[in-house]
């Protein structure tokens, strides 16, 4: 079962002490829904579906948007989280600083929750996560660090941090940046890529074991830019880059199905990625960043899933901007193709044998 199935035949009601990997997730998953006009503090029983879901389709905040309705409306509809208190939320959208920020802060009893969303589909988010592979901080961790520092000043009891994606990236970040981690139950990353300075947490290295890094057995994005947190890996029956999607992983009674090893195709991914990365210099990320949302905006995409749907459609207008642009810049992008073209022949190529000495 996947985790809609998990909370409707969820008989009793989550906890402080019973929370876990799995209510995380959940509680992550409902910063992908809109929630205009809903006053705070609100239990989650008194949160109506039907304004969501029609919101969550007029937004299209995930790539799996009838998955995620039909999870919002297990979450909404179960005995499990009817006392989860929806206590208040914080956004920040900046085209010119390119920030994707929101978190919500939740009650699970007097244990306190702050989930951060990860990247939507707007190409605002994603210009963001362009910004992990050259920026040692990006917008998100100064606001996501003030936020939770305000919290903690706010609210007593222990806390968790937890996001999905770029959220996950994000909450252990924060873990790293406070001063005091003694209120810090433990921090849930689900599929959260690692850092551009991997040694993040080299003033307090004993706060790394409070991390829990959930990625699927093909994993691309949590192994990107990958850092020393230990990884539990969760089997996954969906193809690619669909298995960053956590409400698909399956679930056996009251935990993720796990299995010992990522696939050769994770493994193959990681080295690609990370090797094409590491071949560009930072200026020539930073360029490539602005050269490619620019052409999107150029041909007016803000959001990346109607595009996608609509690529051949769309694919000739932005080839257009690619043939106006200046001859360094198209230059950047065949170096940029063919850098990722080679580290991935190099990564997934079988390796020669060595011969016996």
């Amino acid at each position: 079962m996947r985790l809609s199935s998990f909370i409707r035949k969820s008989e009793s009601r989550v906890s402080k002490d019973s929370f876990s990997a799995l209510d995380a997730l959940a509680l992550c998953w409902t910063t992908y829904f809109s929630y205009e006009g809903v006053r705070f503090p609100i239990a989650a029983k008194e949160l109506a579906f039907r304004p969501f879901a029609d919101e969550l389709w007029k937004r299209n905040q995930t790539f799996v948007p009838k998955e995620t309705a039909d999870f919002m409306d297990a979450f909404l509809h179960s005995p499990r989280y009817q006392d989860v208190v929806f206590l208040e939320a914080k956004e920040v959208r900046d085209e010119e600083k390119a920030t994707q920020f929101f978190a919500f802060v939740f009650a699970v009893e007097d244990l306190i929750v702050l989930a951060f969303e990860g990247t939507d589909t707007s190409s605002l988010g994603w210009k963001e996560d362009f910004m992990l592979t050259y920026c040692e901080g990006i917008p998100s961790y100064d606001h996501a660090t003030a936020y939770a520092k305000d919290v903690l000043s706010r609210y007593e009891g222990d806390v968790i941090l937890a996001g999905h994606s770029k959220g996950g990236n994000v909450a252990t970040y924060v873990l790293s940046a406070l001063e005091d981690d003694a209120r810090i139950r433990k921090v849930y990353s689900f599929e959260g890529p690692g850092f551009y300075r991997r040694d993040i947490f080299k003033a307090h290295p004993e706060r790394q074991s409070k991390i829990e890094k959930y990625v699927p057995q093909g994993s691309i994005v949590g192994v990107l830019l990958s850092d020393e947190t230990k990884l539990h890996i969760v089997r996954s029956y969906d193809f690619g880059i669909f298995q960053h999607n956590a409400i698909l992983w399956p679930i056996r009674g009251d935990h993720f199905l796990a299995v010992r090893k990522r696939t050769l195709f994770s493994h193959g991914a990681e080295s690609a990625i990370n090797g094409w990365l590491e071949a560009l210099s930072n200026e020539e990320k930073k360029r490539f960043t602005a050269l490619f949302f620019d052409a999107f905006t150029r041909i007016g995409v803000d959001d990346f899933r109607p595009f996608f749907q609509q690529f051949l459609i769309r694919f000739p207008a932005l080839s257009k901007v690619y043939r106006s642009m200046e001859k360094e810049d198209r230059a950047l992008f065949r170096k940029v193709a063919r850098t990722l073209f080679a580290e991935s022949l190099t990564a997934l190529l079988p390796k020669p044998k060595k011969k016996p000495a």
